[in-house]
């Protein structure tokens, strides 16, 4: 064998060693740092509740999700409790929202090794709100009854209240208006365009009454002192005549108390 041939066996044995030797310097470098790879790959849990920072009452239904990750979020239980599944260690900004409470944002940090398990507080969104005038408009000359059109108009127990001579009652009230003439000074009879007092119609709450006063004349649906006190009574209907045949039981007018 000749030199030349010498040299070339010395390099083909030369680059086999190195060869073997990057081989075996690829896997020393794999076992060293494959341990960190697998460490930053695993996935860990993340428990919590969610609680009113006031009663420390569980919050149902509370939103809790992930800032750095919006697609890693969870809903509170029943207990107020939640899961976050597939979180590697780092820190983690957990935002927590609820209806009726301020948002919330808590830095928590999940570490390898171990369950993370933490609890979050709300506080409630309170706000001030300007005060809130209500005005009902009434019109007097519109019946309870909407069956009734014409001659029935309604009053009410302030009305009656300011009203001379009316004691709160109903019947004496109703004197005033036109068409009806009271009989005397002592009693609450009430003659409706001429006709009897008897021809009036008591009704309380949709049940007739005959003669509602304490020692009632007899047929004649007037007393001297009423049973039924104005201070008792919601609007109320008195008709004149042109009532619907609902009333039939009366014949000059009609009194419907409420």
């Amino acid at each position: 064998m000749d030199i030349g041939e010498n040299e070339d066996l010395v390099y083909i044995s030369t680059n086999k060693a190195n060869m073997k030797l990057k081989y075996i310097g690829f896997w020393l470098l794999m076992l060293i740092f494959f341990p960190k790879l697998h460490a930053q790959s695993a996935a860990y849990q993340l428990r919590g509740s969610v609680l009113d920072v006031v009663s420390q009452q569980p919050l149902i239904g509370a939103h809790v999700s992930v800032s750095e990750i919006p697609s890693l979020h969870a809903i509170t239980d029943l207990m107020g409790e939640f899961v976050i599944e597939n979180l590697a260690p780092g820190r983690y900004h957990l935002l927590v929202s609820y209806l009726g409470y301020k948002e919330t944002i808590s830095l928590v940090e999940v570490t390898s090794g171990k369950e993370k398990i933490v609890t979050l507080s709300m506080t409630e969104d309170i706000h001030a709100l300007e005060e809130v005038v209500v005005t009902a408009q009434n019109d007097k000359q519109r019946p309870v009854n909407s069956m009734a059109y014409a001659s029935t108009r309604t009053f009410s127990v302030e009305e009656t209240n300011k009203f001379a001579g009316a004691v709160d009652d109903p019947a004496r009230m109703v004197q005033s208006f036109a068409g009806v003439v009271p009989t005397n000074d002592g009693s609450n009879y009430v003659s409706v365009r001429g006709n009897h007092p008897s021809g009036l119609l008591y009704r309380l709450e949709g049940v007739d009454i005959p003669n509602p006063n304490h020692f009632g004349d007899a047929a004649s649906s007037g007393g001297g002192v009423a049973v039924i006190s104005s201070q008792l009574l919601s609007n109320s209907d008195f008709s004149t005549g042109a009532f619907s045949a609902e009333y039939g039981n009366a014949i000059g007018g009609f009194l419907i108390l409420n």
